[in-house]
């Protein structure tokens, strides 16, 4: 595949994902260069191994209902479940082109709402020369979306606010996409989360419930200096 190729498919990717954006209604953990594959389902099999990864974020210790975050997740290639390779930083050593797959399962509660999510992934990576690959990933999957009517107090007291709310869970379906290019000392990618812009309550006509489609653009290096190893990154949500 010819650069020129590469560079259509990214804008092609690009096309996908119109949209008009707000604020951040996605999973937030700080340390995001520990799991690409968090950011962007592209990187699901982009190494020698298979990886897994349990995280846990509580933000604002002593306030009450304060956000708490959780995720798990799996990433590799079939053959990766069962290799004893060693570690190889963002470029695997296979020769040709490949799929990966991945899982995240998540949790984010804050006050009296709470998103709950099931993702499945798949990577297709193309090898572009021996030490280049690009891929394409895609992540369809389910998000929870609940209400606890018991924790929210209406500024209109005429209305019971757990007759209006009880406990509201909602589950639709949802697809996330990214693109990446990476090598043996560099990757960079982006991604679209929430394409499907699903309301969490229906019955409420306001587009304020409505999720939106979040941008992440990501990009790292590798550099060995001696017995010193730099790894800038950047991540750009939006």
């Amino acid at each position: 595949m010819t650069m020129k190729k590469v560079f259509i498919l990214f804008i092609f990717i690009l096309a996908l994902q119109s949209s008009y954006l707000k604020a951040q209604q996605r999973l937030q953990m700080s340390q995001y260069m520990l799991n690409s594959f968090l950011q962007n389902p592209a990187f699901a099999g982009a190494n020698d191994f298979a990886e897994a990864t349990i995280a846990y974020r509580n933000q604002w210790v002593g306030f009450t209902d304060a956000p708490q975050t959780f995720y798990a997740s799996v990433q590799g290639t079939y053959k990766s479940l069962f290799s004893r390779g060693g570690h190889n930083t963002f470029i695997n050593r296979r020769k040709k082109s490949h799929g990966g797959w991945g899982l995240i399962v998540g949790s984010d509660k804050f006050g009296a709402i709470a998103y709950n999510s099931f993702f499945i992934s798949y990577a297709y990576h193309i090898r572009l020369s021996k030490k280049l690959f690009a891929s394409v990933g895609i992540s369809p999957g389910v998000m929870n979306y609940v209400i606890n009517g018991d924790k929210l107090t209406l500024p209109d007291k005429s209305v019971d606010n757990q007759t209006y709310f009880q406990q509201l869970s909602v589950s639709k379906p949802d697809i996330n996409i990214g693109t990446t290019l990476y090598g043996k000392l560099f990757y960079v990618g982006i991604s679209s989360f929430q394409l499907l812009r699903n309301k969490t309550y229906d019955a409420m006509a306001s587009d304020d419930f409505s999720q939106r489609i979040h941008y992440n653009v990501s990009a790292g290096a590798h550099f060995k200096n001696g017995d010193y190893t730099f790894m800038p990154s950047f991540l750009i949500k939006y």
